[in-house]
Parts: structure tokens; sequence; C-alpha cells
């Protein structure tokens, strides 16, 4: 039994929700963004229409005037095409969060466009073979025994395969992808669990509303602390997990920090310009983020100062500079860049009883020792 109140309800609060996203998003990314931006935009804008379009068909059904039994067969075309497009944006979104790379996200786009082509077709022939949907004579819409579910599952594919990706390929983003993809995935699973097994009512759009909402808090959160150049957390996460840390009631538990400064990094600014600088930094963020991955993770202090933080020992820290050493030489031999890269560090460990700016002056002159007497990893 279609239950209409509940219908305009939940898709009412799921188009307010979005457009308040939306308007959010105009507002601080104006009509363009980065391509995650665009695409989180197409499912904002086709869940929107959708919002409309699932009320219009649930109204019209059964309805007796003029075309409504076109409008029915139509209307419910649309609605399942559109449901496949907008999981589709599901995975190009996390392969671009996951890699930045466009052209990967084209190959994605590829191979996922394939099964929603057929899924197209197939809804489309709903009118002659019936296979997904029918309409009868007195304009009544109904499911196809269970082949319904063929576009549905559809969406459950491109969603989960999404997901999976996000967690199969942490490592290359590592922590510092913050956005749980877990907050799109549950809402609408649930919403559509429920929906397939109790026809008429509508939770789907909410589902997606909520999923989406959940996306874009967290990428908000994410701008606010990732270094946008190097990929790694900003100088404002670093404060934050220190002043968390020392509020912290394991009064046994040790952090131990590095710091890094680039050596000769005004040399290579100087010489090969700023765009080269910023090359030569993503390159050296991106050593430490690989390495660091395991055992903490890595910050953009300022400039070319990075800090690494870790839980683990010592020697552990010890163990992955060795590892960074390693890195840096093999890029340094590759001859692939202009530049050569090299650093100083200065490490030292604190308790939550310690004061935060007696640790991170204690790495700074460590530091600068190591620079004052030229031990300079290389």
């Amino acid at each position: 039994m279609v239950q209409l109140t509940q219908i305009v309800t939940a898709n009412a609060a799921a188009f307010i929700l979005l457009f308040i996203i939306k308007m959010h998003m105009n507002t601080q990314l104006g009509s363009k963004g980065l391509l995650d931006a665009q695409l989180l935009n197409y499912m904002i804008n086709l869940t929107m229409f959708q919002c409309f379009f699932d009320t219009l068909v649930f109204w019209v059904d059964g309805q007796t005037f003029p075309g409504a039994r076109m409008l029915n067969w139509g209307g419910n075309i649309v609605y399942y095409i559109l449901n496949g497009t907008i999981a589709y944006f599901w995975p190009l979104f996390s392969e671009y969060k996951i890699t930045g790379n466009k052209e990967r996200v084209k190959k994605t786009a590829i191979i996922c466009g394939i099964p929603l082509a057929i899924s197209a077709l197939l809804v489309a022939s709903a009118p002659i073979n019936g296979i997904v949907f029918t309409v009868s004579e007195d304009n009544i819409y109904s499911r196809s025994g269970w082949c319904f579910i063929i576009p549905m599952a559809l969406i459950i594919v491109y969603v989960i395969y999404g997901t999976v990706n996000v967690y199969a390929n942490l490592n290359k983003g590592g922590k510092y992808m913050l956005f749980p993809a877990m907050y799109f995935v549950l809402p609408i699973l649930l919403g559509m669990i429920v929906q397939i097994f109790n026809y008429g009512i509508s939770l789907t759009f909410i589902g997606i509303a909520i999923g989406i909402t959940g996306v874009y808090l967290s990428t908000q959160n994410e701008s606010a602390y990732i270094d946008q150049l190097c990929g790694v957390y900003n100088r404002r996460y670093y404060n934050d997990y220190i002043k968390v840390f020392c509020n912290s009631e394991k009064k046994q538990e040790t952090l131990t920090g590095v710091i890094i400064d680039m050596d000769n990094f005004k040399s290579i600014n100087d010489n090969f310009g700023h765009h080269t600088g910023d090359k030569a930094l993503m390159i050296f963020a991106e050593v430490l983020r690989n390495n660091m991955d395991k055992i903490g993770f890595a910050v953009r202090y300022g400039g070319d100062e990075f800090i690494l933080i870790s839980k683990q020992s010592e020697d552990s820290v010890k163990s992955a500079l060795t590892s960074i050493s390693n890195e840096i030489d093999e890029i340094n031999k590759s001859g692939e860049n202009e530049f050569k890269l090299g650093f100083s560090y200065g490490m030292t460990t604190i308790t939550p009883d310690s004061n935060s700016d007696d640790f991170l002056n204690t790495m700074d002159s460590r530091m600068y020792e190591m620079k004052s007497t030229r031990k300079v990893i290389r």
C-alpha cells in the first residue's frame, strides 16, 4: 500500500537537506571546483530531481486522467535509470579521492558505464517485455517478480565497489584521506533494503541525502586538516592532536616526534622556480607519508618543515627515518629531477604530563644541532 504522505515527507526532507548543502557548496566553491566537488554536485542535482520524480510516479499510479498510464510508464523508466546514474558517480568520486588522477577516473567511468548502459536498456524495454516492472491497463504499477532487483542491484554494486575501493587503497591516501566511506554507504543500503521489502514507502533518497551529507561534512573536515599541496596533515591538525594528547588520562603513553627540515630548499626555489619547489615538497611529503603510514603520520608544519608523530618506540621511528633516507637516496640517484633532496631532523618524546611547547622546542633545537654539525642525512 502506497503511503503518499510518508513519501512526500521523506523526499521533501531529502530535497531541503541537499539544497542546503548545494547552497553551501556554491558559496565555498562557486560554480566550479575540483573534480570530486563536481562529481558530488552531479549526485546532489540528480538526487534532488529524483526526490520530485519519485513523488510523481507514486502519485500518478492508479490515476485515470488522459496520459496518466503513459506518464506512469515513462516516469518509472526514468526513475530506474536515474537511480543507477546517481550511484554511478560514487565509484568515480572515490577513485578521484584516492588517486587524484583524472585519467583513472575516466577509465573507471567507462568500466562502470557499461553495466549502467545495459541496465538502462533493460529498463527501457519494460513496456515490451515487462521484465522489470509493468503498468496494467487500469494504470497500476507492479514489480515483475524479483527482476526489479536487477537495476537496484546495480546501485548496490556501485555503492559497495566505490566503498571497497576506498578501504582497499587506504595505503595510497593513508589515514590522510579523512572522509569515511561508510558515511555514504550505510544510509543508502539501509534505505534500499527497507524499500525493497516494503513497497509503498520511499527511503532511498533520504538515505542518499544523509550519505551525501556525511561525505560533504567529512570532506569539509578534510580541507581543514589536510595540507592541499602535500596531502599530509597541516599545522592545525598537529596543534589539535598534541592538545588532545597532553590532556589525555593515559599518563603512561609516550609520543615520539621528529621535526624535519628540507636541506637547501631555498636554493631549489631560487634556481628552478617555485613550481619546481612545489614539486620537491610534494615528492618529499609522499616519501614521509609512505614510510609513516603504518606507525604514525606526517605533518607539514610550515614551508619546508615537516613533523613526524608516532606512538611507537623511538627505534621504530628511527627505522622509518632510515627508510626515508634510503628512498630519498634512490630518488636522487634516479636523476629524474633537476634537484637533490636532503633533510635534517631532531627527535624527542613527550608524555601527557609534558609541555607541548617544550616538545616542539626540543625537536627544533636538536634539528639545528644536526645542521650545525653538518650531520645531514643525504
